[in-house]
């Protein structure tokens, strides 16, 4: 109810770029009530909806409940089930995919935000916790907590806490990570120009095999689609 009120006080104050969160594989969360969730997610109508499966990481709430034997996570196959069927109604109800775990009413609706870093585009993060990349080589990110961060952009004028310079194996392998999320793919002829680094020769009979498999289209020639 809460969502759904601050959905709709949002749309009536006039803000047009609404978008939901949503998370499914959450335990005991059978599939009707999460189909009922996006159903009611679509009829409030967002530009843009995104769909992420539970994910449990080290030193959380949820991590130690999990290792205290609280609650058991979804088994693999019921999170295959979630993921499927959520794009399948998705796509169904006028929000199809662009990406694994984003969905738009229209393209011009897609986050510009989130791929930037799908496209390995540069970007500046600010503030305690925040990565930046500078598009080629370098990342680096700041102190996680707010006080740490405090001290040292006191101390040292700047709240970096670690940085890194990627080789030419890590950004390709970067870019064709993030480029199969999209329903873009990754264009090879686009990593051999900008990275010098040229996929076919090596990887021709692996690229034929998933594209039989139908894991991936467009095999033989320069773009890669999921």
């Amino acid at each position: 109810e809460q969502a759904t009120e601050a959905v709709e006080r949002s749309t009536a104050a006039g803000f047009e770029a609404v978008s939901l969160d949503l998370i499914f594989a959450v335990p005991g969360q059978a599939r009707a009530g999460w189909e009922s969730s996006l159903r009611r997610a679509v009829e409030l109508r967002p530009r843009h909806i995104s769909c992420y499966e539970l994910t449990v990481h080290q030193g959380t709430r949820f991590f130690r409940a999990r290792e205290r034997g609280h609650f058991a996570e979804v088994v693999d196959d019921d999170k295959a089930d979630r993921f499927f069927f959520t794009h399948r109604f998705l796509a169904d109800t006028g929000y199809p995919a662009y990406e694994v775990s984003n969905f738009a009413r229209h393209p011009e609706f897609r986050s510009r935000h989130n791929t930037k870093y799908w496209n390995h585009a540069p970007y500046l993060g600010l503030g305690p916790s925040a990565h930046s990349f500078d598009g080629r080589r370098e990342r680096w990110w700041n102190e996680r907590r707010l006080i740490d961060w405090q001290s040292a952009v006191g101390e040292a004028g700047s709240g970096v806490r670690e940085a890194e310079t990627l080789t030419a194996e890590q950004r390709v392998l970067e870019v064709l990570a993030l480029g199969l999320r999209t329903t873009a793919g990754v264009d090879l002829d686009h990593i051999a120009g900008r990275y010098g680094v040229d996929l076919m020769p090596a990887n021709a009979a692996l690229i034929e095999r998933l594209a039989k498999r139908g894991v991936i289209e467009g095999g033989t020639g320069a773009r890669l689609v999921p």
